[in-house]
């Protein structure tokens, strides 16, 4: 469902009835409980095949670097694959700079869950568990898959969730961490300078400006001719086959919509506006419950984007849990609000 200004209507209902004044915080990473410069005191990992367990102890005078990941949900499994496979890239960096490598289970998933991860990596790698059942919850993980960087001291340098650069972020933290580069150094190589569009380019972004102008208007088929004669001229949009696959979830056409968020997340895997729809395409089918996983995840990152904050609320309204969608509701409410003032709003 596209918001329309009308549908905000609602949202100001619900709270009211609720009278809720809860205020969601905005994390800036992904541990709730810990903050960069702790000490982590206790560490405790168990293979997931095998006996020999790896303490702190056993980490003494080494630089740690924990990618922590969940298979019980298709997109974890996924962005898990990914992760680990570009971690692994980078062994022999990791080698020359005496850090500790480990990949953690951090939910304790079903075997069979965590052997499709294995096999989507496609090498082998060892594969660690919680060996105390505390470290979810004394860490405070709030999204997985997510990397934590610890020094020699075993002091919290760093931690990223997921993003599609999250390697080069992990990369470009222990460089700084490691004296190699400085952060303005570490920043410009992760937000270079745009290069000039082509000619073909410039009329594929018409094209798909054009189509979420449509959408807005509530006119999706003319919005879906024009994402398409975008896509024709640039298939690397990743955002525009986002639109696509969000237009066909508002018709209805389940499999248009699959394929064309199966598109966008190969180009795009940390798209917002793709992760959005297809919590909504999933919610159709009555995996409620993942599908509002898969966006408590968002909220990291994105704590003011006004869709994610509303589909939120949505399922979890349809959940039944009236009182997380009115926290939901009233904080899409809010920023529309702030939006709406900025263009001479009350």
């Amino acid at each position: 469902m596209r918001i329309q200004e009308k549908s905000y209507i609602n949202i100001l209902i619900i709270i009211l009835i609720l009278f809720l004044s809860n205020e969601l915080s905005a994390l800036s990473f992904p541990f709730r409980s810990i903050k960069v410069g702790d000490q982590i005191k206790e560490l405790l990992l168990k293979p997931f095949k095998g006996d020999t367990t790896v303490t702190l102890n056993d980490l003494k005078d080494k630089n740690v670097v924990i990618a922590f990941w969940g298979a019980d949900l298709p997109v974890k499994r996924q962005r898990s694959e990914r992760l680990i496979k570009e971690l692994l890239d980078l062994e022999d960096f990791f080698k020359e700079n005496n850090i500790a490598f480990y990949t953690v289970d951090a939910q304790n998933d079903e075997p069979s869950d965590m052997e499709e991860v294995i096999k989507g990596v496609g090498r082998d790698f060892p594969v660690y568990l919680d060996g105390t059942g505390k470290l979810y919850g004394e860490l405070g993980i709030f999204v997985v898959p997510a990397v934590l960087i610890l020094d020699k001291e075993h002091k919290v340098v760093n931690g990223f969730g997921y993003s599609s650069d999250l390697v080069d972020r992990v990369r470009g933290e222990l460089e700084i961490m490691l004296g190699k580069k400085t952060r303005e150094e570490v920043e410009r190589e992760l937000n270079p300078v745009n290069v000039e569009k082509t000619p073909k380019e410039k009329e594929a972004i018409r094209y798909y400006n054009m189509g979420q102008v449509l959408a807005k208007r509530g006119m999706n088929e003319e919005a879906i001719k024009n994402i398409k004669k975008a896509l024709e001229l640039d298939p690397k949009m990743g955002e525009a086959w986002a639109e696509l696959g969000c237009l066909n979830v508002e018709l209805g056409r389940t499999k248009e919509a699959e394929e064309a968020l199966d598109h966008a997340f190969d180009l795009v895997p940390d798209s917002v506006k793709a992760t959005i729809c297809d919590a909504k395409l999933r919610a159709q089918t009555g995996e409620i419950e993942d599908a509002i996983e898969d966006l408590r995840g968002l909220v990291l990152k994105n704590a003011r984007n006004i869709d994610l904050h509303y589909t939120l609320g949505w399922l979890y309204e349809k959940n039944k849990n009236m009182e997380e969608a009115a926290k939901e509701y009233k904080t899409a409410f809010e920023l529309l609000k702030e939006t709406t003032s900025h263009f001479g709003g009350e």
